[in-house]
């Protein structure tokens, strides 16, 4: 069980879908607003709708199945969190349920920052991007200082694609695209997603936003 994940979970939420936004579309360079994030052509509707709270640190989950998933009811142990970004956990759907602690992105400006200027996650497994529709944009490494791996999630909660991506610290940078749509991303140190088990197949069950 994660350091921020509770001990029981019981929220039902039907076809949620949660996106991540990158900074590059197409194959073409944008103004360097971030590490990676801002998306374009993103048109289509979601559906279902997820159970979620405009309240200062209210807790919220959401889930990609359908069956019940889990409600926190103690926080176990606190990140630090980062300055201006959310934070919580995402639960693999497999028989271990493995849960990792993430950073969370869910705004513009928060997907515009990403992990820019980041030499060290504190002890969090990486940041999770979420957006409000499916993007098929590509992903760059404007000033960012660490190697990081990405994983491109859809919005079943299944990775379509990963990478490996570098630091670029003069523009043009090489940019990052899974070649498909996704509604979230998930950025981990650079080799991290072997350590945790991701790979294209790995299905998340449930994000749960605790701050």
């Amino acid at each position: 069980m994660s350091r921020v994940a509770a001990s029981r979970w019981c929220v039902v939420v039907l076809g949620c879908v949660l996106m991540v936004s990158a900074c590059v579309s197409n194959g073409s360079e944008a103004t360097p607003t971030s590490t990676t994030h801002a998306s374009q052509g993103e048109d289509s509707s979601t559906p279902g709708e997820a159970q979620r709270t405009d309240n200062e640190g209210a807790q919220t989950s959401t889930s990609y199945t359908d069956g019940d998933t889990a409600e926190s009811d103690e926080v176990l142990e606190v990140l630090e969190p980062f300055d201006g970004f959310g934070w919580g956990s995402v639960v693999t759907a497999d028989a271990d349920g493995e849960s990792f602690d993430v950073l969370i992105a869910s705004t513009e400006d928060q997907r515009r920052q990403g992990l820019m200027f980041v030499d060290d996650l504190e002890g969090w497994d990486g940041m999770w991007f979420v957006f409000d529709e499916p993007t098929s944009g590509a992903f760059w490494m404007y000033n960012t200082l660490m190697d990081l791996s990405i994983a491109w999630i859809d919005g079943d909660g299944v990775v379509v694609a990963v990478a490996e991506m570098v630091p670029c610290v003069e523009r043009p940078c090489p940019v990052y695209s899974p070649g498909t749509d996704y509604t979230a991303a998930l950025e981990v140190v650079g080799g991290d997603l072997d350590r945790m088990g991701i790979s294209i197949g790995t299905r998340f069950d449930t994000l749960q936003i605790l701050g």
